[in-house]
């Protein structure tokens, strides 16, 4: 997974609040990049999905 992200240049791993990030911090520390967490079961669906679309945009703009 390592090898596969660093050759499509990822760099993020974006994490489910309330799980255990150990992994994908284990992940991003490999291949340089960074953990995001983010809240898919967020209250307000609507406003849960423009955050987790300006999250994924910051994202991929770096």
């Amino acid at each position: 997974m390592v090898d596969l992200a660093r050759g499509k240049g990822i760099r993020a791993v974006l994490v489910q609040k309330g799980f255990d990030t150990k992994s994908a911090r284990a992940v991003a520390r490999d291949i340089g990049g960074e953990v995001v967490e983010t809240d898919p079961l967020e209250r307000d669906w609507f406003s849960g999905m423009r955050t987790f679309t300006k999250i994924l945009t910051q994202v991929l703009r770096k």
